[in-house]
């Protein structure tokens, strides 16, 4: 699967992916790209927001995030900086939620920025990418899903890349023939990915035994595994975060569930 690089005017994430796009955000800068509203007097910092969910069921995964951004700064800072400026990272939590994330946005826009890497979620990238670009930024996104097209650029492949991969995997490397799916029915990617993979499935002479929604935040799964299961599907795939990708996958090992557990890109 190869990554998708694209621009605002063509389409555009892990420690190391963070590291990565830091990089890209300093190659941009050296050529001029950066944009920051420090005064010139002002001891200078390269500011480089970090979206991510901070807060909320998914700041597990946000605070991994930003701990590889913090560790990939002192990185660049022990090397001299970008251009001699120390990098800072400014946190920007908005808890995988576009509302938040919007407020947050603004807020460390009008705080003054030089780059941007995130959001995560596509849900909210849709809300807050076109925020940075209008501000002259050129976000490193972590989103997959098509709707984020052309805001940016990211290392994440697309939807409509993960998809063809994802059923391809079932059909030919387990052999499946009646696959159940889960999908979180919240987020923009996780919807659009379980319709794709869906379609494709059935394109390919594999009977789809259930589809259902699995709302996030709860603390058990143990019904929608059951309705999963139902109809003794090869495979049980999870198009979900990994906060309920884990408890599905616990609780089919419990439960003993015969089907194969296969928890999607988002887990």
């Amino acid at each position: 699967m190869q990554p998708q690089l694209s621009r605002k005017d063509s389409p555009l994430q892990g420690k190391t992916r963070l590291a990565i796009a830091l990089s890209a955000i300093a190659a941009l800068f050296a050529a001029g790209c950066g944009d920051s509203s420090s005064d010139d007097s002002d001891p200078k910092a390269f500011r480089v927001g970090l979206e991510a969910p901070l807060s909320g069921e998914q700041s597990v995964l946000g605070k991994g995030m930003l701990k590889g951004a913090q560790l990939a700064a002192a990185k660049l800072n022990a090397a001299g900086g970008i251009r001699g400026e120390q990098v800072e990272i400014v946190a920007i939590d908005d808890a995988a939620d576009p509302a938040t994330g919007v407020k947050a946005a603004k807020s460390a826009i009008a705080d003054g920025l030089d780059g941007i890497v995130g959001p995560y979620n596509s849900g909210v990238g849709i809300e807050t990418l076109p925020l940075y670009v209008d501000a002259g930024l050129v976000p490193v996104r972590l989103t997959s899903d098509v709707s984020t097209n052309g805001l940016g650029f990211t290392l994440q492949p697309m939807t409509y890349q993960i998809a063809p991969v994802a059923s391809q995997a079932l059909t030919e490397w387990l052999g499946a023939k009646t696959v159940a799916i889960g999908y979180d029915p919240t987020q923009n990617y996780t919807v659009s990915v379980a319709k794709a993979l869906r379609a494709s499935l059935e394109e390919a002479g594999v009977s789809v035994t259930a589809y259902e929604k699995v709302q996030p935040g709860k603390e058990s799964y143990a019904d929608v595994v059951e309705e999963l299961a139902a109809g003794e599907p090869d495979v049980i795939y999870a198009a979900v975060y990994f906060p309920e990708g884990g408890l599905i996958a616990k609780e089919m090992h419990e439960g003993e569930i015969e089907s194969r557990c296969i928890a999607d890109y988002a887990s």
